[in-house]
C-alpha cells in the first residue's frame, strides 16, 4: 500500500497496471506453495503420520465449521471472504490467496486487498499472546500453555459474544 502511494504521488501511476499485477501475484504465490511443499521431509511426515494426520483433521474441522458459521453471515463477497480467512487460519496468506483464486481468479473482490489489512488488525489483539509466547520460559510447561490457551477460547469467546450483541454478522447470506 505504501508502495502504490509513492507510485500515484509520485507522478508514475501511468506505469501501473492492476490486470499485470494481478498476473505476477497469482504467478508468485502458485510458485509459493509448490516450493513449500516440495520443501516437506517426506522421512519426518512419516515418522509422525498418525498423530499428524489426527491433529490435522480434529483442527480443519473445528476451523472449518468456525468459518463456515461466521462467514455464511459477512454480507457481501461472502464465499471469498470465507475462502481467504480459512487459508489465513489453516496455513497463510498465500493459502487464503490460493483459495481466493478458485473463485475470484483476477482479484476483482476487495476480499484480496483485505488480507495485508487482516494481519495488522489481528496484530493487536494478538500482541499479548505473542510477546507471551515467544519470550516464554521453558519452565512454564504445561500448565502455563494450559491457562494461556484457556485463556484464548476466553477471549475469543468473548469477542464472539460482543460480535454478536453488536449486530457485526447478520443471518446466513448462502
Amino acid at each position: 500500500m505504501i508502495v502504490r502511494l509513492v507510485i500515484n504521488h509520485g507522478g508514475a501511476a501511468h506505469f501501473y497496471s492492476d490486470d499485470v499485477q494481478n498476473r505476477i501475484l497469482g504467478t508468485t504465490i502458485d510458485y509459493m506453495i509448490m516450493s513449500a511443499l516440495m520443501a516437506v521431509s517426506a522421512a519426518t511426515v512419516m515418522k509422525y503420520f498418525v498423530p499428524f494426520v489426527l491433529v490435522i483433521v480434529a483442527c480443519t474441522l473445528i476451523t472449518l465449521f468456525g468459518v463456515l458459521w461466521l462467514g455464511r453471515r459477512v454480507g457481501s463477497f461472502g464465499l471469498e471472504r470465507l475462502l481467504v480467512v480459512f487459508g489465513l487460519i489453516t496455513g497463510t496468506a498465500a493459502s487464503g490467496l490460493a483459495l481466493l483464486r478458485i473463485v475470484d481468479s483476477d482479484f476483482r473482490t476487495p476480499a484480496a486487498a483485505e488480507v495485508g489489512l487482516n494481519n495488522v488488525y489481528a496484530l493487536i489483539p494478538m500482541f499479548p499472546f505473542l510477546l507471551v509466547t515467544v519470550t516464554m520460559p521453558s519452565g512454564f510447561g504445561l500448565t502455563g500453555m494450559f491457562v494461556l490457551h484457556v485463556s484464548m477460547i476466553l477471549i475469543c469467546g468473548t469477542a464472539l459474544f460482543v460480535g454478536h450483541r453488536l449486530k457485526i454478522w447478520g443471518p446466513r447470506q448462502f
